[in-house]
Parts: structure tokens; sequence; C-alpha cells
């Protein structure tokens, strides 16, 4: 009786073992770096092969689990359901959705009428601060479409409604205001009637050679230099500081410089009336101060303890794509949030999932030609996308038409489904240097 007791209890405590390292390894599963061929396998419009053994991304993927324990960690930040609601929204609309719902959930958990709160909140505190900070400083916008935070952190937002369809005005009325500024006096009045206006020394020609420079590296900076007075806004619109802009931004690559220049002065002659300002204005174009961002999702199954229930993953990933002055593009696939992303992509960036190309400009339509050398280097691939504007910029978004690969291998064309693509959105960046 006692031998069969003694067996008892040893199986009893294998059971018990065995239990405690199923757990351990389904817990694991859930928590652990996703698996490569899951991701492609649900990320149906991404660069995914027919070979699935050949691709993959080697990241961990953030899921609603982290969300959670990075929640937990900043808790003693995060005081109030407030505090969790603001965190909320502007993860929202940085389209990091995952972490978006664990703060909603945390803040309702605590507070079920905080978004009637946080809606008094805004109107009270929010908007005031903003309507007066637009009054008082510099819009975001520059003559050129081109804005900028007033801090040197990089801020990626992801931008919702209906597409931005541009005025149809027959007269632009800054042109009477111009015309008006030139017939009256232009001399400067200093501020502090004490000190002199020590630029006034130098010669018109002078300043605009130097704004002629200034523009290739900021634009921004341009724009600012004319809001400071009515001399300085017509210094500005000098058609010879906005040509050699002009013609790098609008160059057509593999020709010479001279033909391309005389392309682009056939176009202004044309259509914008001899105005390179109005034609780098309203002319689409790639910008090259920042990048192009496209922000997806998809939703991946998870692990159970019990059958009750089944998790579902929010699962985000970035598209980044940087052109360059010189016709070449760097393209990159990852989880990784931008923040930490942008400033590593250059021209020699390499990593998995980084795809190398050239682009061609044709109106309003990009065509890129790009391979992935490292995990694709048999294969050929082809995206089509449309410039077009925001109500917070113009042509910093491109909207997708085509995308196509070819197999060296076989030498068959597969067309990829667009219904899941993402439009790139554009985001400056202060680091990077347009050469």
């Amino acid at each position: 009786m006692q031998h069969s007791t003694d067996e008892l209890e040893e199986f009893r405590r294998q059971w018990k073992a065995e239990v405690e390292i199923k757990k351990h390894v389904e817990h694991a599963s859930v928590e652990g770096p996703a698996n490569t061929d899951s991701f492609h396998k649900n990320e149906h419009s991404a660069e995914a092969t027919r070979n699935s053994s050949t691709t993959g991304l080697v990241q961990q993927v953030t899921e609603p689990e982290s969300s959670e324990t990075q929640i937990e960690q900043e808790a003693i930040e995060k005081k109030s359901a407030m505090d969790y609601y603001m965190v909320a929204v502007d993860k929202e609309r940085q389209g990091n959705l995952g972490q978006a719902l664990a703060n909603y959930r945390r803040a309702f958990k605590m507070d079920r009428n905080i978004d009637y709160k946080y809606k008094e909140h805004y109107q009270k505190h929010i908007a005031p601060s903003i309507t007066a900070e637009a009054t008082t400083n510099i819009p975001s916008q520059t003559v050129g479409g081109i804005e900028e935070s007033e801090n040197d952190n990089f801020h990626h937002v992801v931008q919702f409604g209906r597409e931005y369809v541009a005025p149809k005005i027959s007269h632009n009325p800054i042109d009477d205001l111009v015309e008006d500024f030139k017939n009256q006096s232009l001399e400067y009045i200093p501020a502090d009637e004490e000190k002199p206006v020590l630029i006034s020394l130098l010669p018109n020609e002078v300043i605009v050679h130097v704004l002629r420079n200034v523009v290739f590296d900021s634009v921004r900076s341009v724009h600012n230099f004319a809001l400071v007075c009515k001399r300085f806004l017509l210094l500005t619109r000098a058609q010879s500081i906005w040509r050699p802009l002009c013609e790098q931004v609008y160059h057509t690559h593999n020709i010479p410089k001279e033909i391309s220049d005389q392309f682009q002065l056939d176009i202004v002659n044309r259509a914008y009336n001899g105005n390179w300002l109005q034609m780098f204005i309203e002319r689409p174009r790639i910008r090259f101060e920042g990048i192009y961002i496209a922000t997806c999702h998809y939703l991946r199954p998870g692990i159970s303890d019990t059958a009750w229930n089944q998790p579902i993953h929010l699962v985000t990933y970035y598209r980044y794509l940087r052109f360059f002055p010189d016709g070449t593009i760097v393209k990159y696939l990852s989880t990784d949030e931008p923040v930490h992303v942008v400033r590593n992509i250059t021209k020699h960036f390499k990593a998995k999932q980084v795809f190398h190309g050239k682009y061609e400009i044709e109106g309003d339509k990009v065509i890129v030609h790009m391979r992935d050398p490292e995990t694709r280097p048999t294969e050929r691939f082809q995206m089509n996308v449309n410039i077009k504007s925001t109500h917070r910029g113009r042509h910093n978004k491109l909207a997708w038409e085509e995308y196509v690969s070819w197999s060296d291998v076989r030498g068959d064309k597969t067309n990829y489904n667009l219904k899941h693509m993402k439009p790139y959105y554009f985001s400056v960046v202060r680091s990077y240097v347009v050469d």
C-alpha cells in the first residue's frame, strides 16, 4: 500500500512539472518575437515573395502585451485617467493603434467619462494655446508647402480626412499686396531707434545672392526672412532665387544638365508665365528634406491558455521611403517606430528588408525601380505612386497606383493587391542635408 502511495505521489509531481513546462512554453510563444512566415502570410500587401523561406522581418513585433507592459512601467509618470487619455490620443495620431488602444482602455477603467472631460479640457486649455501660438508665432507652412515643427524632435503624424483639393482661383490676392508694397516706402525702420540697422549697408544684390544659397538648405528660412518687413518680402520673390532651386528639384536624370535646364525653362514659360516661385509652389515635386512614411497594420491570432477566448494581436509596421536629388531611393520595411529609424536612413543604409533603386518623375507620377540585394537578389520591383497634397502641406502624400515585381529566374510578373496598401505621408527630418 505504501508503494502504491509513493508511485501516486511521483506521478503527481511529474504531472505538475509537465503542466508548468507547457505553460512556460505557451507564454513564451505569445510574448516572444513574431514568426516571420506568419507576418508575410497576414501582410498581403508587403513585398513578400512566393518563397516564404527566403523572406521575413528579423524584428520583434510590438503587440498589445508589450503595450500593456510599457503602460505599467510608465504608471509612475501618468497619475490620472487624463494622462492616459492624452497619451492615447497622441499614439493614435502617430498610427500606433496598439499602444493607443491600451492607453484608452486604462483611461476608461479609471474614469468612464474621461472622453467628455478631455473634450472640455481641450476646449478650455489646449485649443486657446494653439490659437495664441498661431497668431503670435510663424505659421508651420512655408511658401513651398513645407511644414516643420518648432522643436528639433522628429514627430510623425498619420493624416486623416478627405483628399485635399486646391481651390481654383484665377488671380492670386498676394500679387496685389506685392504690387502695393512696391509703391510704398521700403526704408528700414529700426525696432530700437538708438540702434542702427546694419543690414541696410548691404546692397539688395548681396542679400539676394545669400538667399539663393540659403534656399537650398531651408526654404522655411527664406520664408521667415520674408516676414520681417516689406522690403525683405520683395527680395525673397526674386526669380534668381527660385530658378536654381527649381532646376535642381525638377532635374531630369540621365540627361545633361543644360538640356534639363532648358526643358524646365520651357515649362515655366508655358505653364507658369515665367514665374519660378509659382512653379515651385504648384508643380508636383518630390521633397528631399524629409522622408515619406506609410503606417500599416495587420491582425495576428494569438494563443490562449484556455479555449474560452483567443486573443487577437494588432501589429503595426512602417514603410519608409526616402528620395535623393541624384535620382536614387532607399526603401525600408520595419516594425521599429519612425523616431528610432529616420535618422539612420542614408544612401548606404543596409539592413534586412532594405531596397535600393532609382526613380523617375512623369508629371505627378513617380516611377520607382528597386531591388533588395540581401533577401531577394533575383527579383526586380517597380512601384508607381502619384504625388498628392493634403491640408498640412503641398506634395506631401504619395498614393499607390501600381506595384509589380519580376523574377529573373522564372521571368514571370507578379501584380500586388493595392487594397491594403497605405499611402505614404511626408515628414520633415531636420538632420537631413540636401546635397
